[in-house]
């Protein structure tokens, strides 16, 4: 699995995993009595960086096609964007996407519209590194992976200020945090 992403207004789980000419988006009810994986999105490419956004659709990162995808709620794939090896994504609180692109080691604040058409990007953070996850706390600090060198790193909301966390971590991979349903 290169991602997960769950949707809490219906308890849904979206997995994914890559392949050889076209992975695959999963789509799990958790709340079934014997929950099974259906094929949401197939041939997907590398599908990894799942998010769900707030209407309930996702995105993804292709890391192996170069694309960035959104996936409406009835598992329609569309591509709204392009970088290269893209990975980690995550919307801000201004409602703009970040995206991570992996060896160059970049971080994209890229503007959508309502119908998630690209309107502009800017690079707003180089990383020395292969940048893989991304997630932001609640004092607006951004933490990303740096896979290739097993490293944790910590930035201000300027992507300034870096701070490692944890060095020395094989395969420092994808970031998620939060608080699931309550028992």
């Amino acid at each position: 699995m290169w991602g997960l992403a769950f949707r809490e207004s219906d308890s849904v789980l979206f997995a994914a995993t890559p392949a050889a000419g076209g992975g695959t988006i999963y789509r799990i009810d958790t709340t079934a009595a014997e929950a099974s994986a259906e094929s949401f999105v197939a041939s997907a490419g590398q599908p990894n960086g799942l998010i769900v956004l707030e209407d309930g659709s996702l995105m993804y990162s292709d890391f192996g096609g170069d694309r960035i995808v959104h996936v409406d709620s009835d598992g329609t794939p569309t591509v709204i964007g392009t970088l290269p090896s893209p990975n980690g994504l995550l919307i801000d609180d201004d409602g703009t996407l970040l995206a991570l692109a992996y060896f160059a080691g970049e971080v994209w604040r890229i503007v959508l519209d309502e119908d998630f058409t690209e309107v502009s990007r800017e690079m707003v953070g180089e990383i020395d590194g292969s940048i893989d996850g991304i997630g932001r706390d609640v004092m607006g600090r951004y933490y990303i992976t740096d896979n290739g060198s097993g490293r944790l790193l910590r930035y201000d909301g300027d992507f300034g200020a870096e701070e490692e966390l944890l060095t020395g971590v094989a395969s420092a991979a994808n970031v998620a945090w939060g608080q699931g349903p309550l028992v």
